[in-house]
């Protein structure tokens, strides 16, 4: 991680916050949805592991097919600059292991409403966006379960390089975080 970082949230046992530990990171939302947003989370408090930063997390129930929590049209928002990484702590459960673990963020911009910034894992199962592009770009096999993992992506992978993020949302096919 390096100056210029731009922390994007903590999902939880699969859901949302924010997490980091460097002094450059800049922190968009933590323990609640940004300032004036209407809170889309159930949050709880952690017990051991926690997040990387923060005291509470959302769970994202088990559910089959997609299901995802989100928000949008923050008023609070996220400038990102060129160079910047998007980083996202979460939690996998094991006992009810997503087969695919979804972050996206909107900028406002685009015929889709600004949703066109997507990082996958695992699966492609969720078919939103155009594979191999920003609006839908594969990253790597699901993250090891049980235990926080933190997540980086560069800004440039998912097209929000030189924009302001308004919203996010984290999904999964199926399974629990």
């Amino acid at each position: 991680i390096t100056p210029g970082d731009s922390i994007l949230g903590t999902s939880t046992p699969v859901s949302i916050g924010a997490g980091g530990s460097s002094s450059s990171d800049v922190i968009w939302f933590d323990d609640n949805a940004p300032s004036g947003v209407p809170d889309p989370f159930s949050w709880q408090t952690v017990s051991p592991p926690g997040p990387d930063s923060g005291s509470r997390y959302d769970l994202l129930d088990d559910l089959s097919g997609t299901h995802q929590q989100y928000f949008d049209n923050s008023p609070t928002t996220l400038p990102v600059g060129v160079g910047d990484n998007m980083i996202v702590s979460v939690y996998l459960d094991p006992t009810y292991p997503p087969s695919e673990l979804m972050i996206q963020w909107n900028n406002g911009i685009g015929s889709d409403g600004g949703w066109a910034h997507r990082a996958y894992w695992g699966s492609n199962s969720i078919n939103w966006g155009i594979d191999g592009t920003g609006s839908r770009s594969y990253m790597d096999i699901l993250p090891p379960l049980g235990g926080w993992r933190r997540l980086i992506i560069p800004a440039s992978q998912v097209d929000l390089e030189g924009t302001t993020v308004k919203g996010f949302a984290f999904t999964l096919y199926d399974g629990k975080g």
